[in-house]
């Protein structure tokens, strides 16, 4: 998709009923990692051309495969409603793995886990000095997020200042600046190197948001999609991402 324009192709028509893409990230081989929401499966495609070149199944019952953070050594996925995150290990030049090398890691420590109709963990990103993860918890405590390292799933619940996410989705990090979209507007935040506090330092409005559910850094500008939430879309529903340059 032209970031100018707005306008773009199918890069892949997707397996049909049953299946979703909701988070996606590219990593530096050009390929897009796809999160599966219901359909429980993590696909990796080559970015380009939309050619498959792996799938995996993961999860249990009612798993929903929400987003997804590309480190070196590793893509990590959350899933909504189950407390585990999901991880693709890469090869020493990139490589995937095969479906028994798939890393299913339950969250412990601090993590708190909402009830099985609640939406837990979305949003997901590594911390600045790039050792973990952060990982937004839309339920505990109104809204908030965990610093979880990826060894072995522990989480610390990170100091935001008394600052809430409830309705956080997609989150991005880029140097000490955190990105985190809420319903009707976006939380700027500068985290400490190790993710483990973090104050606002702007919230950003835009009489064009409505609903947005993630945040893209590219150049020197956010991009932030639209969900529309609560919109039944149709077949015919129009959508769009709003632009804004990066917060300072």
């Amino acid at each position: 998709m032209s970031l100018a324009t707005g306008e773009g192709k199918v890069l892949n028509p997707g397996p049909g009923e049953g299946h979703n893409a909701v988070g996606l990230q590219v990593d530096r081989h050009g390929r897009l990692f796809v999160a599966g929401g219901w359909g429980r499966v993590v696909t990796v495609m080559d970015a380009a051309t939309g050619a498959v070149l792996r799938t995996y199944r993961v999860g249990t019952t009612g798993t929903a495969v929400d987003h997804v953070v590309v480190t070196a050594r590793a893509a990590w996925f959350t899933d909504a409603f189950n407390g585990l995150l999901f991880g693709v290990p890469f090869g020493p030049r990139g490589e995937l793995p095969a479906q028994d090398g798939i890393i299913t890691l339950p969250l412990s420590g601090d993590w708190v886990q909402g009830t099985p109709e609640q939406i837990t963990a979305t949003g997901i990103s590594e911390t600045p000095d790039k050792r973990a993860l952060l990982v937004v918890n839309a339920s505990a405590h109104g809204g908030t997020l965990f610093r979880v390292d990826p060894a072995d799933g522990k989480a610390r619940r990170v100091d935001l200042g008394g600052l809430k996410l409830p309705t956080t989705n997609g989150i991005a990090v880029r140097g000490r600046m955190l990105y985190a979209p809420r319903q009707y507007d976006l939380a700027v935040l500068r985290m400490d190197r190790a993710g483990e506090s973090g104050r606002l330092v702007q919230e950003v409005t835009d009489p064009r948001f409505d609903a947005p559910c993630a945040v893209g850094v590219y150049g020197n500008r956010l991009y932030l999609p639209n969900s529309q939430f609560p919109l039944n879309p149709t077949p015919d529903t129009r959508y769009t991402a709003v632009a804004i340059p990066v917060p300072e």
